[in-house]
C-alpha cells in the first residue's frame, strides 16, 4: 500500500526520528507549507534597458544600494576599498564617482583684525586643517610701539618737595609724558608717598633711574615699570610668503598660529590649481554603509569622512560637512534625521562606539557644535548608551514598534522620537540579545533580522523572536559539511528578497577562503528555513526600471524571457534582489534552477513493523527527478541510501528497500524547470523478514 513521506520544515537542530521537520533542503526555498521551490542560480544582470550584462568591477565590493529617481531610472550604487561606483539606467557599467580632492592655493589676503605685538618678518601660519602644504604669511609692517607707566617706585626721595606737588618724568621719546603727584612729605621735603597721576604715551622709554622736573623740591628719582599698549605691533602690511596646498577653501576670516604678536586674522583668496581622486579606506571589517536621504546616497565607513551625492545633480561624491560632520561606521535615515552610529567626532578625533549622533531636523549636511544653542535650535545632538553592552554593531530605521533599533554587541536599544528637548526617547529592549555580525543586519516589513551570539533574530522594535531556535541555530554554528567557518562570521551579510517573501543571508562555509560560498534562506511568512551552496560577495537591492511589451524584444521571446514576464523586474519602481558573484560581477537570481537536493520526514510505512518498498515516486511538478530512500532498522544506526533512481515514463522509480524506518532524497538536476516539491510517496508492505 501507498505511504506518504510529506515534507515539514527544515530543522536539522532536531533528532531525526518523529522531527516534525527534515534536516536536508538544498538549492530550495521554502514555498508554501506544504511545499519547496527552486533556487534559481546567479545571472550576469543586464541593467534595465541594456542586453548587455554590466562589466564586473576591479576590485571586491563592499555595499550595495539602488535608487530610483524622478524620472524612474535606477541608480546602483557600490563600492570598494578605494573606490565608490555608480550604475544607471542607459550606463554601459559601473563609472567611478568616487570624491576628488579640488587643490586650492593661496594667492592674496586682506587684513581683518590687525592683531598686536607683531614685528616686521614674523612669520605666521594659516590656522586650517590640510594634509598638503599649510600656507605661511610673512608681516611687512606694523604699528609703531607704545608704552606707558605701569608704576612709579622712589630711587631716590629728593628735598624740598610739598603735598600737592606734579612731577614730570625726564628722558626717553614721547607724546605725553607721564608725571607723579607728591601726596605726603618728610623732614626737609623727601618724598614719603606719591601716586602716578599720568601714564604718558612714549615710543623710547627712559632708562631707571628717571628724573624729575617741577615742584618745589630737587633730587627725586623713580624706577619705572611699563605697559605695553595694545596698539603697538597692530599689523599694517603683509603678504602671502607660501601659497600652501589645501583640498578645502579655509573658512574666512582665518587666524594663524606664530610670530611675536597675537590676535591678527585674515580674508583669504584661493585659487583652485590641480585636482586629485579620493582614495578611500573602507575594509572587510569596515564595508560601506548607505541610506538615502531626500535625492541624496550618504555612504560612510568609519574610518572616512562620510560621503554625499545628490543623483539628480551631482556626477561625484563629496565630503558631507568635513570638518563637522563626524565619521560614522553605521548610518540610517530616522524620520527627517540622518544618524551615524559608532562615530569618531572631528572636533577632538576620539571614537565613541556607543554614541549615535544625529545632523538637524531636514538637513544631511548641517551639523553645528554639540551642546550649542545653534544645535538645540535644530534638534541636532548626539546620545552615548551604555558602554557594558560593547560597541554599536548596526542601527536601523522604521520598525513596526520604533522609529529606530540600534543593536550592541551584548544589547539593543530602541529610539522614539519625542521632540525637543530630548529629541530622541533611547531605551533598552527587554530580552533582546545582541548583534556580533554587522553585516547580518536585515530591515523587512518593519522587521530587523540580524545574526546574535546564538543565531538569528527578527526584532520589531519591541519583542524579539528567535527565529532559528530549535530550527537551524546549532547546525548554522557547528555543521561540519555547511555551517560557518567561526574565523569568517563576521562576513555574514544579508538582504531581503521581496518578489519571494524571503531573507537571504550570504556566509561563508568550509573551505571558502573568505568568499561567502553558502546562502540561508529564510521565508518570513512561514518561518521556513532551506540553504544553498552558491558563491556570493555582496547581496543587496535592486529597483527596476519600466518597461514596454514593445521594449522587451531585445531579451528574446515571450518563451525565453528570463526573468518570467511577470517578475517585478520589469516593473519600474519594483525591488529585486541583487547579488555580486565571487567574479565581482553584479547578477540577479534569473539564472537556470541550482540543482536541488531536499529529504522528507523519516517514518514507518508501516507502523510498528519492517516495510519492504519497491518504488518510488517523487511528488514534484518537472524536472526529471531521481529519488533515492534512507533506511535503517535502529535509531542508533546510520541512514544508508540506496543508489538514485531517475523517474520512468509512469512516474515512478523502482527500488528495493527492506528496513523499519525510512526517508526520501530527491534530487534534481541544474537547470531543470519544476515549481514545487511536496514529498515522496513509497509503494511498501509490511517485510516478510523477521
Amino acid at each position: 500500500m501507498p505511504a506518504t513521506l510529506p515534507l515539514g520544515e527544515w530543522t536539522p537542530d532536531l533528532p531525526s526520528f518523529n522531527n516534525p521537520g527534515m534536516t536536508v533542503a538544498r538549492n530550495v526555498v521554502p514555498l508554501t507549507p506544504q511545499s519547496y521551490g527552486p533556487l534559481p542560480s546567479l545571472t550576469a544582470f543586464t541593467g534595465n534597458r541594456s542586453v548587455n550584462p554590466i562589466p564586473a568591477l576591479p576590485d571586491e565590493p563592499f555595499g550595495l544600494y539602488s535608487f530610483l529617481n524622478a524620472n524612474g531610472n535606477e541608480h546602483i550604487i557600490t563600492g570598494t576599498k578605494s573606490k565608490l561606483y555608480q550604475f544607471k539606467t542607459g550606463d554601459s557599467g559601473f563609472v567611478d564617482v568616487s570624491g576628488v580632492n579640488t587643490h586650492y592655493s593661496v594667492t592674496a589676503l586682506a587684513t581683518v583684525n590687525h592683531g598686536h605685538g607683531y614685528a616686521p618678518g614674523d612669520i605666521v601660519t594659516v590656522v586650517w586643517p590640510t594634509s598638503f602644504t599649510t600656507s605661511q604669511i610673512t608681516i611687512d609692517s606694523v604699528g609703531p610701539a607704545l608704552y606707558h607707566v605701569e608704576t612709579a617706585a622712589f630711587a631716590a626721595d629728593g628735598t624740598g618737595y610739598a603735598p600737592g606737588n606734579i612731577l614730570t618724568l625726564v628722558g626717553g621719546t614721547f607724546t605725553t609724558a607721564a608725571q607723579v603727584t607728591v601726596d605726603t612729605v618728610g623732614g626737609g621735603g623727601a618724598i614719603v608717598t606719591c601716586h602716578l597721576s599720568r601714564q604718558g604715551d612714549y615710543s623710547v622709554k627712559p632708562t631707571n633711574p628717571a628724573a624729575v622736573t617741577g615742584g618745589a623740591g630737587t633730587g627725586a628719582q623713580f624706577n619705572l615699570t611699563w605697559l605695553t599698549d595694545a596698539t603697538t605691533g597692530q599689523v599694517l602690511t603683509a603678504h602671502v610668503s607660501r601659497p600652501g596646498d589645501y583640498t578645502d577653501q579655509p573658512n574666512n576670516p582665518v587666524t594663524v598660529a606664530g610670530g611675536t604678536g597675537d590676535g591678527v586674522t585674515f580674508n583669504l583668496t584661493t585659487t583652485a590649481t590641480t585636482s586629485s581622486a579620493i582614495s578611500y579606506t573602507a575594509t572587510s571589517y569596515n564595508p560601506w554603509s548607505m541610506t538615502a536621504f531626500g535625492n541624496a546616497i550618504i555612504a560612510t565607513n568609519g574610518d572616512d569622512p562620510p560621503q554625499c551625492m545628490n543623483i539628480d545633480t551631482d556626477r561625484q561624491f563629496s565630503p558631507l560637512n568635513r570638518y563637522r560632520a563626524p565619521f560614522g561606521k553605521y548610518v540610517c535615515t530616522v524620520r527627517n534625521f540622518l544618524m551615524l552610529a559608532n562615530v569618531t567626532e572631528p572636533s577632538d578625533g576620539i571614537n565613541y562606539p556607543q554614541r549615535v549622533h544625529w545632523s538637524a531636523i531636514g538637513d544631511a549636511a548641517y551639523w553645528p557644535d554639540l551642546g550649542s544653542t545653534e544645535a538645540a535650535q535644530v534638534q541636532s545632538d548626539a546620545q552615548d548608551l551604555r558602554s557594558d553592552l560593547g560597541h554599536i554593531r548596526g542601527i536601523a530605521s522604521n520598525l513596526q514598534a520604533a522609529d529606530l533599533v540600534i543593536l550592541l554587541d551584548d544589547g539593543v536599544y530602541t529610539g522614539r522620537y519625542v521632540g525637543s528637548p530630548a529629541i530622541f526617547d533611547f531605551q533598552i529592549a527587554q530580552g533582546a540579545v545582541g548583534c556580533r555580525v554587522p553585516r547580518s543586519v536585515v530591515v523587512n516589513n518593519g522587521i530587523c533580522y540580524y545574526c546574535g551570539s546564538s543565531g538569528f533574530v527578527a526584532f520589531d522594535g519591541n519583542t524579539p523572536s528567535f527565529i532559528s531556535a530549535n530550527k537551524i541555530a546549532k547546525w548554522f554554528f557547528s555543521d561540519p559539511d555547511d555551517g560557518v567557518d567561526i574565523d569568517y562570521l563576521y562576513l555574514t551579510q544579508g538582504s531581503a528578497d521581496p518578489t519571494g517573501r524571503l531573507i537571504m543571508w550570504a556566509y561563508c562555509g568550509p573551505e571558502s577562503g573568505g568568499i561567502p560560498n553558502r546562502l540561508l534562506v529564510y521565508n518570513w511568512q512561514l518561518n521556513r528555513w532551506s540553504m544553498a551552496r552558491i558563491n556570493i560577495s555582496w547581496l543587496g537591492q535592486g529597483l527596476s526600471t519600466g518597461y514596454s511589451l514593445d521594449q522587451l524584444d531585445q531579451f528574446g521571446t515571450l518563451d525565453t524571457l528570463t526573468p518570467e514576464l511577470d517578475s517585478p523586474f520589469w516593473q519600474g519602481g519594483k525591488p529585486y534582489l541583487l547579488a555580486f558573484d565571487a567574479d565581482w560581477q553584479v547578477s540577479t537570481f534569473a539564472g537556470p534552477n541550482l540543482a536541488a537536493t531536499i529529504e522528507t520526514l523519516e517514518g514507518q510505512p508501516t507502523e510498528g513493523k519492517r516495510s519492504r518498498a519497491t518504488l518510488a515516486r517523487p511528488i514534484v511538478d518537472g524536472g526529471v527527478p531521481s529519488v533515492s530512500v534512507g533506511s535503517r532498522n535502529r535509531l542508533e544506526d546510520a541512514v544508508v541510501y540506496s543508489d538514485p533512481v531517475a523517474m520512468n515514463a509512469y512516474g515512478g522509480c523502482p527500488i528495493r528497500v527492506d528496513a523499519r524506518f525510512m526517508r526520501g532524497r530527491i534530487t534534481i538536476p541544474a537547470a531543470a524547470v519544476w515549481q514545487h516539491i511536496q514529498g515522496v510517496e513509497v509503494e511498501a508492505a509490511a517485510s516478510t523478514y523477521r
